[in-house]
C-alpha cells in the first residue's frame, strides 16, 4: 500500500504568515532543508525541516514518483543509501536506521530542528513543508509516527517463526482501522529522535547479545517497523 503524507491544507494563523524557503544547505553538499515560519504559543518563529529518505536504486519508477511528489512542493531531498550497498547487504532494512541515526548526527545542535523520513518506494507527498510543521506542533508531540492495519509479532515470537500479532501492542485511545505503527512515514525533533534511534540501536545490541543458533534474527528479519514497533510495546 501507498504511505502517504496527508497534508491537507489550511489557513496560517493571524499574526504569523507561513513561508518556505527552499534550497537551503549546512555547507557545500550538506544537507539541505526548508525553512518554515509558524505560530507556536509564544511566539512566530522558524523551523528547519529535513526531508529524508533512504534508496539503495534511484532508478525505481516508484522512487521517482516519490521524488517528483516531494518536488512539487518545493522539498529538497535527503537521499541516504546510495552508497551504503555493503551496509544494506550485511543489515537489510534495518539499515534505514543506521543511516537516519548517522545523518541526524550530523545535523547542527540548536533549536526547531525538525526531520521527516519517509520510505523512498512507496510513498507521495502531497503537502506543503508549512503544513507538515503546523500539524506537528498542534498534536503536542514531538515525535508523530505514520499507522497502518499490519501488525508486528513480539520479538519472543518472531525469534521461534510464529509472526502473530503482538497481543501487548497498546491500543489508541479512539478506534481507527490503522491502529499500529508504520515506521515508513515519521516526523520529529532533532533531540528527541536522535534519542529514538539510540534506543533503537541499544535494543538491537540487547537481542543480538540474546540470541542462540536456533533463534532467528527478530529484527533483521522484520526491519525497522518491527524493531520500532517492540518500543512501544
Amino acid at each position: 500500500s501507498i504511505a502517504c503524507l496527508f497534508l491537507l491544507g489550511a489557513a496560517a494563523s493571524p499574526g504569523c504568515s507561513h513561508f518556505d524557503l527552499k534550497g537551503h544547505a549546512d555547507a557545500n553538499n550538506g544537507p539541505v532543508y526548508v525553512e518554515v515560519q509558524a505560530n507556536t504559543s509564544h511566539s512566530c518563529q522558524t523551523f528547519r525541516l529535513y526531508l529524508v529518505t533512504y534508496a539503495t536504486h534511484l532508478s525505481r519508477s516508484d522512487f521517482c514518483i516519490a521524488a517528483i511528489s516531494a518536488a512539487s512542493y518545493d522539498y529538497p531531498v535527503n537521499v541516504l543509501g546510495t552508497n551504503r550497498l555493503s551496509e544494506f547487504k550485511l543489515n537489510g532494512p534495518l539499515d534505514k536506521l543506521w543511516a537516519l541515526q548517522e545523518f541526524v548526527e550530523t545535523l547542527p545542535k540548536i533549536p526547531n530542528i525538525i526531520i521527516a523520513f519517509v520510505d523512498a518506494y512507496d510513498t507521495i507527498v502531497n503537502g506543503p513543508p508549512s503544513e507538515l510543521v503546523r500539524k506537528l506542533l498542534a498534536s503536542g508531540h514531538r515525535v508523530l509516527f505514520a499507522s497502518e492495519k499490519g501488525c508486528c509479532s513480539h520479538k519472543w515470537h518472531m525469534r521461534v517463526r510464529r509472526p502473530d500479532c503482538d497481543e501487548l501492542w497498546p491500543r489508541p485511545p479512539l478506534l481507527t482501522p490503522t491502529p499500529y505503527l508504520n515506521s515508513g512515514g515519521f516526523v520529529g525533533f532533532r533531540k528527541e529522535l536522535a534519542k529514538l534511534l539510540k534506543w533503537s540501536a541499544k535494543e538491537y545490541e540487547h537481542e543480538v547479545a540474546q540470541l542462540t543458533p536456533n533463534l532467528v534474527d527478530s529484527y533483521k528479519s522484520g526491519g525497522g517497523q518491527q524493531l520500532i514497533s517492540q518500543l512501544f510495546s
